[in-house]
């Protein structure tokens, strides 16, 4: 299950059920978050965008 998909099962286990198309427009915000943490370098990203982690911070 890619990272999105966990997104969205989470929010389901909180009782928040989206509809099919609020679904689709939700997903597209949550990649745009990835990217934009992964721009400042908080986190970092593998090739296929599914997986990420959080970067090293300079001590």
């Amino acid at each position: 299950m890619g990272f999105v998909d966990s997104v969205i099962e989470e929010l389901r286990k909180r009782g928040i059920n989206l509809s099919d198309d609020l679904e689709t427009m939700v997903r597209p915000y949550v990649v745009d978050i990835l990217w934009s943490l992964r721009k400042k370098g908080i986190i970092t990203m593998d090739d296929d965008l599914l997986h990420f982690s959080p970067a090293r911070q300079g001590s």
